[in-house]
């Protein structure tokens, strides 16, 4: 009998295989043994309406916002869950409440073991650059949330739901601010006046751009045709 299995294909380095480990499959395989809760939806057969039940309802890391000791230089090409060490310090007004303090664990290479040793968390830093936050560097002072490695099972199970996560809100986040963007595209043809007549050049313009997105996701900005004799 051939049954449904999962599947995780993880990265090969040590580091990456762990980071995606805590993101993906831990949560995961905690759903899976934990089951879900379907009174909510026990009058909806949709398949879509029971997965997104069963996803905003996951159990996830505990989160909580650190301030950096330090500053980090940001990934212009992606956002980073950065290994941290965690210090808990009173605040001054209040010997009740507590602050974090976040300590970087060194360079952060997908190959270098060393950066999980002394890590409590995962800061999640975003992406750098004009493309992504705007600024190159996250400051020292600056808070961004941490998700905590979990010791055990039980610890999962107690933890906070991906709808009410800082996670999820981080995501979503970042999903509309790429969304909103548009690529601006240019386009250099080198080809006869009698084509340039025919039309053609605007069907090639509309294929090219609708298999980039559309309108919605490209904008024209520059045509230039070169004339060939």
């Amino acid at each position: 009998t051939i049954c449904r299995k999962l599947v995780f294909a993880l990265p090969g380095n040590p580091v990456s295989a762990s980071v995606c480990t805590e993101l993906l499959v831990r949560p995961c395989l905690d759903l899976l043994n934990q089951g879900v809760e379907t009174s909510e939806v026990v009058n909806s057969l949709d398949e879509q309406v029971f997965i997104r039940h069963a996803v905003d309802n996951a159990s996830v890391h505990d989160e909580l916002m650190a301030t950096l000791t330090k500053d980090v230089k940001l990934d212009k090409g992606r956002p980073e869950y950065h290994r941290v060490s965690l210090q808990r310090a009173q605040t001054p007004h209040d010997k009740l409440q507590y602050s974090y303090h976040a300590t970087s664990t060194g360079v952060q290479r997908s190959s270098r073991v060393l950066s999980l040793r002394s890590a409590d968390g995962l800061m999640m830093l975003p992406r750098g650059g004009p493309l992504g936050c705007g600024q190159d560097v996250a400051k020292k002072g600056q808070a961004y949330p941490v998700l905590l490695y979990q010791s055990s099972s039980y610890a999962m199970r107690c933890g906070t739901r991906f709808s009410e996560s800082m996670h999820r809100r981080m995501l979503e986040t970042k999903v509309k601010v790429e969304t909103s963007e548009k690529l601006h595209l240019g386009i250099v043809v080198c080809t006869s006046e009698k084509e340039e007549a025919s039309g053609r050049l605007d069907k090639v313009r509309t294929i090219l751009m609708d298999s980039l997105g559309g309108e919605d996701h490209v904008e024209l900005v520059h045509r230039v045709v070169c004339d060939m004799e």
